[in-house]
């Protein structure tokens, strides 16, 4: 018996919250209702954009520089992409690969940029494949001021030399 008042008592409880909420309608969504489709076509001089519309100066970058690690375990300022004038770099992606003493291995890779007449430099780990061999790869949003020149440093833990071989991708975009 308990329970079915409870059940009836909630019954009417959730009735009556709709009834509430029917009755407290809003009076502009009764005036969005639309009277007529509409309907867009673009002719073949005004096509349908299909570029980023929010940044639309964006140029896709990508340079690659290769490299040798000296028998002392490091190479400092390996030049990967001068930005040219006018343009701001996003570098979006480093990547990298190389080979190396057997027993040692590569530390650290690090890429170089200015903006604004302040150095950044972004750290990335290095993994090793093999034996003799290591990777490198890291996402980042890192910027470029014009005329700079986009570097970096290669750290290892060799006592021979070895080759290396370094990317940076990202896009460019127009400054006003």
């Amino acid at each position: 018996m308990r329970n079915v008042k409870y059940r009836v008592l909630g019954f009417a409880v959730l009735a009556g919250l709709f009834l509430i909420g029917s009755l407290m309608r809003s009076p502009e969504l009764k005036a969005t209702a639309y009277s007529s489709p509409v309907t867009v076509t673009n002719t073949s001089a005004q096509p349908v954009p299909n570029r980023d519309q929010d940044n639309p100066a964006q140029q896709p970058f990508q340079a690659t520089a290769s490299t040798v690690v000296a028998a002392t375990g490091y190479v400092f300022n390996v030049p990967l992409y001068t930005v040219p004038a006018g343009k701001r770099a996003v570098i979006e992606y480093l990547s990298g690969s190389g080979n190396c003493n057997a027993q040692a291995g590569v530390g650290m890779v690090t890429l170089n940029t200015l903006v604004g007449g302040i150095g950044g430099y972004y750290n990335a780990g290095v993994q090793s494949v093999g034996d003799c061999n290591w990777i490198v790869n890291l996402p980042l949003r890192a910027y470029a001021d014009p005329g700079t020149v986009v570097t970096a440093n290669i750290w290892s833990f060799q006592t021979t030399t070895a080759a290396a071989t370094l990317t940076v991708s990202g896009h460019l975009v127009n400054i006003p």
